[in-house]
């Protein structure tokens, strides 16, 4: 796609309620992204889905890292190079070489056994829609029940971010990088 097929909002088009709904999910003092930006032309719809993405990523109970491989794999999974560009950076902060972050775009990845074990679990997701009973077992052992919950939740989400990002045309923002090909 070459260009965006619902352009962000411009706060200058803004009216009171897409301003205020984009303050409160843009960084302090910051632009709101292209994402937020498209999705506030919508803003009881942003409302919502922002505080959920929140919670998932600022109070959410797996370990980040883990969770960030979810999301970079679900986004190469869907081709998303929106989401990949958003977490590559979070995941470099969080100790992701740039050579493990580039494993995780390919066919067969060659990870550590941990993280193969995700990789393998989002692929499921995206695949079939559920977790194998193979993976499901060696996750039961690392996991809480509730972080078994989130899981699949990070993963539905990171879905659901792509294929907005996919079906709208939303562009990643400058310097982001692009899923390895």
């Amino acid at each position: 796609m070459t260009s965006p097929r619902i352009t962000p909002l411009h706060p200058t088009e803004s009216d009171q309620e897409q301003l205020e709904v984009l303050e409160r999910v843009s960084p302090r003092g910051g632009t709101a992204s292209n994402l937020f930006g498209t999705v506030a032309k919508h803003p009881q719809l942003l409302k919502r889905w922002a505080s959920f993405g929140n919670s998932l990523l600022r109070w959410g109970e797996l370990p980040p890292i883990d969770r960030e491989i979810l999301v970079l794999r679900t986004a190469r999974n869907c081709g998303a190079d929106y989401p990949w560009g958003q977490h590559e950076r979070a995941a470099e902060a969080l100790g992701l070489s740039e050579a493990e972050r580039h494993e995780l775009a390919k066919d067969d990845p060659q990870t550590d056994e941990w993280t193969r074990l995700l990789v393998d679990v989002a692929d499921d997701l995206h695949r079939d829609s559920t977790i194998s009973q193979a993976h499901w077992s060696a996750l039961v052992h690392r996991y809480t029940e509730s972080q078994l919950i989130e899981l699949v939740f990070v993963v539905g989400q990171y879905h659901l971010v792509s294929l907005l990002t996919n079906s709208l045309g939303i562009d990643p923002e400058p310097g982001l990088s692009t899923i390895p090909r």
